[in-house]
């Protein structure tokens, strides 16, 4: 009774309640004022996608990585890619190379898993820092071709960044060099049962050369002699 009737008139139930208030008085603030200030983000954070340009490095410069290869909508888990390509016509270098003519992404279905940008066999997609993409018009959360080329060239540092710390660039070669880069066919790269060269071709002997084997003057020459046929019974 004595406990209870202390508890009541000294409030022990509050200055316990406010023990975790005392002690986080003496802690280092951790909230920022958002918008005002800013979040520093890592390099490997997943945030709205975009399509890439060469920079330096193989291809021209400007021109669209993205060969319409389709890899990106097959390995998207929650199918919010669509890739329409074509053949790129007769003026291309490569009668087999393929452009991409339309390409969208429903951001709304994105799961941010990064399967799109490892299935890019010429890292034409990446991830950005960009988060800050609400809108009031759900229309405008499918990034059509331009506005994923848009992010791209908006936030190229951070998409080099990301391949890189995802280790699909290398941070000194980053714009020189992309995954599957075919090497040239050398010796050292033959195998027992592929030849990547040709076989090199025996010298033609020239007519009149060749040279029979001499026979002896001497050795009489022996005619086929044939033998008569058997009587019939």
């Amino acid at each position: 009774m004595i406990k209870k009737f202390l508890d009541t008139v000294l409030f022990l139930e509050i200055w316990t309640a406010m023990i975790v208030p005392f002690k986080h008085m003496f802690v280092k603030e951790v909230t920022f004022q958002y918008p005002r200030e800013k979040r520093i983000i890592p390099d490997a954070h997943r945030g709205a996608l975009g399509l890439l340009r060469y920079d330096k490095g193989e291809g021209k410069i400007g021109h669209e990585r993205c060969v319409g290869c389709d890899l990106c909508e097959v390995a998207c888990p929650s199918h919010c890619i669509k890739v329409v390509s074509e053949p790129a016509g007769l003026d291309a270098p490569n009668p087999l190379m393929r452009v991409a003519t339309e390409f969208y992404i429903d951001i709304t279905k994105c799961v941010f898993c990064g399967y799109c940008v490892e299935a890019c066999p010429v890292n034409a997609l990446a991830m950005t820092k960009e988060y800050e993409y609400s809108t009031t018009d759900k229309r405008k959360l499918i990034f059509d071709k331009e506005k994923l080329y848009e992010i791209g060239e908006r936030f190229l540092e951070d998409s080099k960044k990301y391949l890189v710390a995802h280790n699909q660039e290398v941070d000194d070669e980053m714009w020189e060099q992309y995954r599957y880069r075919f090497p040239a066919p050398t010796v050292e790269a033959q195998s027992l049962y592929q030849t990547l060269t040709p076989p090199v071709e025996e010298e033609p002997v020239a007519v009149g050369t060749e040279t029979e084997p001499a026979t002896s003057a001497s050795a009489p020459t022996q005619e086929p002699t044939s033998t008569p046929p058997e009587p019939k019974v």
